[in-house]
């Protein structure tokens, strides 16, 4: 999982490695924090040009 919060923190526009991080937040039973990184990740997504994508990532985040 650090590798990857690595990834973000270099990257705020990798938005795979933000969604693999969300992923393993919550098998990690750390939902709260995977909720903030999908919010991040669909910021970054809109940010992209890229609507839809981020909407459908912001509704993962609920």
């Amino acid at each position: 999982m650090l590798e990857y919060q690595v990834l973000v923190d270099v990257d705020p526009s990798d938005v795979e490695s933000g969604l693999e991080l969300a992923r393993l937040l919550v098998a990690l039973g750390k939902r709260g924090r995977a909720a903030e990184e999908l919010l991040r990740v669909g910021g970054a997504l809109a940010g992209l040009g890229e609507g839809a994508r981020a909407l459908a990532v912001a509704e993962r985040a609920l």
